[in-house]
């Protein structure tokens, strides 16, 4: 990130992205931290999805997050608020969270249900703090966006 004041008006900026490869899932793409192995048989409504279809486990995955969870950037205050604030507190407790938690929940899960699966995020330029992460998955042989398995932005 850049910041400029006192800059001129105008500024020339050359920048390149060197984003994750295109190819072929690699086995990153799968793995799961040993401490996520066991949390999909926590979430029954989401392991019975594990011999479904690929489109099926993303579209149930898809439901249970707009069916359970709620968006808030407000995480609470204070130093408690921030403590034991992990991911499966999100998933298994508090159900609300930003893009962030979203985005990491969706991989852990996605990856456990069998489903190749990075984020991707982008910030923005103008605001410091104005970031968005999402998640790409490894379906029909290209990836897609999670959301609406629709191909990834190139």
């Amino acid at each position: 990130m850049v910041r400029l004041s006192d800059a001129p008006a105008a500024i020339e900026i050359t920048a390149s992205l060197g984003g994750p490869p295109e190819g072929p899932p690699q086995a990153a793409d799968l793995a799961l931290p040993p401490r996520y192995h066991q949390l999909l048989p926590r979430i029954p409504q989401l392991a019975a999805l594990a011999s479904a279809s690929e489109q099926q486990r993303l579209a149930g995955l898809q439901d249970w997050f707009s069916t359970n969870f709620r968006y808030t950037l407000f995480l609470g205050s204070g130093k408690n608020a921030l403590e034991g604030r992990d991911l499966e507190r999100f998933l298994i407790e508090d159900r609300a969270g930003h893009c962030e938690y979203f985005a990491s929940a969706t991989v852990l899960l996605l990856r456990s249900l069998g489903i190749p699966a990075r984020d991707a995020g982008v910030s923005s330029w103008q605001h410091v703090n104005d970031n968005h992460v999402w998640v790409e998955a490894w379906l029909d042989g290209q990836w897609r966006d999670a959301v609406a398995g629709k191909p990834a932005a190139t």
